[in-house]
């Protein structure tokens, strides 16, 4: 069934000369002001910020977008509430899909733990590691899809008391789950197993890479490395850096850890330490690598880095929108953020097209 998505759209090209950017680091990177004549500076490799942008309205009254994965440009998965009607009346669908032609309004089944009922829920997160290789969680059920079908996994929800609030990983079988009152769990291709963190805060965002887990809440920064938690932050290191706000997400670019707090968007490298890249607050974080990264305010802002500067990005939203966006995906040339409009509670598809 094809699902009609724009109710409204306005595509906008983003011109690079009338970007507001941010380069206080692009000295430092480009060499300029060095002493040393002897030696030419080594320039970082660079992509575009040009970005054509387009935000389209999906649904009905109470449709709650959470999460995006793109596999390839025939090939997108949108996750969350997708009510049939308005106000969630009648049928309700979870996954919009995209072909390359059309959106196409599906139902992920899920077997309820209590019973054998197959339910249809609202979807908190995807990861796709491959076409036939896909992960949902809704809550602290997982679903399975091999490329033929779908299969629940309610293992983990079985031997949890907490509510889960996200999952990070790179393949299916070394993934981490974490939720409320510091809980997380570990899970190597067999069991699931609980992971002491000494904190009892809530954990909120994750991500994995390098054999290190770097997770936390709004408080606390934690790493799970070797099979020990540490403290991101080394207390008997002095002068300490210090982040600014409370801690929303992070992210690795291949050399960099990136982290997004309610007061900016930081870059950490053992070389050049902790870098204020001097943005307002950053809630969602994703990218390809060291020079394409993107960052998303709580109300919907988007900026890039190219690997040299940090663009804010002019996207086509309305004053009155109130965009709360809740799910990032890059791809080559592509980005996609989605989530819902605050002032009309429908879900939105913030699309944006690199141009060369």
């Amino acid at each position: 069934m094809n699902l009609s998505l724009s109710i409204f759209s306005r595509p906008v090209v983003f011109l690079l000369a009338a970007a507001f950017c941010y380069s206080c680091t692009a000295c430092d990177l480009l060499g300029i002001g060095s002493n040393d004549n002897d030696r030419d500076p080594v320039l970082p490799d660079t992509t575009s910020s040009q970005f054509t942008w387009r935000v389209d309205t999906v649904g009905f009254i109470n449709t709650f977008l959470r999460d995006v994965a793109i596999i390839d440009s025939n090939n997108i998965w949108v996750v969350g509430e997708i009510p049939e009607r308005d106000f969630s009346a009648g049928e309700m669908f979870n996954l919009l899909r995209w072909d390359g032609e059309d959106w196409n309004r599906e139902q992920i089944p899920f077997n309820w733990p209590t019973d054998d009922r197959t339910i249809y829920p609202d979807i908190d997160q995807i990861i796709a590691f491959k076409n036939d290789d896909i992960l949902i969680r809704a809550g602290g059920i997982l679903v399975r899809w091999d490329g033929a079908t779908y299969s629940t996994d309610r293992r983990l929800r079985n031997i949890i008391q907490e509510n889960l609030n996200g999952m990070s990983g790179v393949i299916q079988d070394n993934m981490y789950f974490f939720g409320d009152g510091g809980s997380l769990f570990e899970y190597q291709g067999i069991g699931y197993r609980r992971v002491g963190t000494g904190t009892n805060e809530n954990l909120l965002f994750a991500a994995f890479a390098n054999d290190t887990l770097k997770f936390g809440g709004e408080h606390t920064l934690l790493q799970y490395v070797n099979g020990q938690v540490i403290p991101e932050f080394n207390p008997d290191t002095l002068p300490q850096f210090q982040l600014q706000g409370r801690y929303r997400d992070v992210w690795y670019s291949g050399t960099h850890w990136w982290y997004g707090t309610s007061s900016g968007l930081y870059r950490f490298s053992p070389d050049s330490g902790y870098v204020d890249m001097g943005t307002i607050g950053t809630n969602l974080i994703g990218g390809t690598g060291d020079n394409d990264v993107v960052a998303v305010s709580s109300v919907g802002e988007v900026y890039h880095w190219n690997g040299v500067r940090l663009t804010r990005q002019n996207t086509p939203f309305g004053n009155s929108d109130l965009p709360r966006p809740r799910g990032i995906a890059v791809y080559n040339n592509k980005i996609m953020v989605v989530g819902w409009l605050a002032d009309i509670g429908k879900g939105f598809i913030l699309t944006g097209e690199r141009q060369n």
